[in-house]
């Protein structure tokens, strides 16, 4: 019981306590975190970057505007923008690589999820365990992507290492 109250206060908490946690540190009123230094509304500057993300994907489909260049790319599109991601890691990944990135991405995160999910009521009561924490953190890191960039921490990549030894012990390599 204790837990549970725990969990809804940190469910009710977390996505909150960032931006108050910094307003506090930096003495900033509660306005001063719904606008970027840019001046964009949160809302709808998130908008305006996935847009420009998509242009760039438009301009260049199949190698992108280069890795890591979506900031460079955003300062000559809008000189005065000061933003260094577009707060999705999808759009990101359509930008700078294009489908050339894009598509095998996809396809990591699609064949990752299938191979956990994939014979899971098959597998010895220790190894479903292991599947189902793996897949349902996965789940959530690939949901967190098409807001944020997090497929640039290295802890995105775990589940996809976990995905690929599950594949490699079910395919009879000794691991």
């Amino acid at each position: 019981t204790i837990l549970g109250v725990l969990g809804l206060g940190l469910l009710w908490y977390l996505p909150n306590s960032i931006t108050a946690i910094d307003r506090y540190f930096r003495n900033e009123s509660a306005e001063a975190t719904y606008y970027h230094e840019s001046g964009f509304n949160i809302d709808q500057g998130r908008l305006d970057l996935w847009k420009l993300g998509w242009d760039m994907f438009k301009t260049n489909p199949v190698t992108g505007v280069g890795l890591l260049q979506f900031r460079d790319e955003v300062r000559y599109r809008l000189p005065s923008a000061e933003v260094a991601t577009p707060h999705s890691g999808f759009v990101q990944i359509a930008a700078e690589t294009g489908l050339a990135g894009g598509v095998p991405f996809l396809l990591l995160i699609a064949y990752s999820l299938a191979n956990l999910y994939r014979r899971i009521s098959h597998e010895s009561t220790e190894m479903r365990l292991w599947k189902i924490v793996f897949l349902a953190a996965f789940a959530g890191m690939v949901a967190d992507v098409m807001f944020g960039t997090y497929h640039f921490d290295r802890y995105f990549w775990i589940p996809i290492a976990f995905s690929a030894y599950v594949d490699m012990r079910k395919s009879g390599y000794k691991v």
